[in-house]
């Protein structure tokens, strides 16, 4: 019994509890980067003009890995991120990749929402 309390009190005070929570956000946080990244990388490309995110067009990955990010935030307790007093969460990295590929093939359309977003990608950081 002893020997099961002692481990116990060391699996207890020796996790790192400052770890636990924020790296899952930078975590997160470095995903929704990296795809931000990644769509700007290929968003005035051809391809990109003619299927967009389209189930079997080369870019159709990138929005399905999105919608996994999001969907894996959910689990995750929904943890938004603070940029410049704004919330940016996964759910808005879908709708920033909508509205460039439906800007991608209307140059005529509105960037206001667009460039907001990347405003908020650039200075996003976990809040704690």
């Amino acid at each position: 019994m002893k020997r099961i309390l002692a481990l116990l009190f060391i699996l207890f005070f020796s996790t790192d509890v400052a770890a636990t929570p924020k790296s899952k956000c930078h975590l997160v946080l470095e995903e929704i980067q990296a795809l931000a990244k990644e769509l700007k990388s290929f968003e005035n490309t051809t391809t990109f003009k003619f299927y967009g995110f389209a189930v079997g067009g080369p870019h159709n990955n990138w929005l399905l890995r999105a919608e996994k990010l999001r969907d894996k935030n959910k689990f995750l307790g929904n943890m938004p991120f603070s940029a410049d007093g704004d919330i940016i969460t996964p759910g808005d990295l879908i709708i920033w990749g909508l509205d460039r590929m439906r800007c991608a093939t209307r140059p005529s359309c509105s960037k206001e929402f667009i460039y907001k977003v990347d405003q908020q990608l650039l200075s996003a950081n976990c809040k704690s």
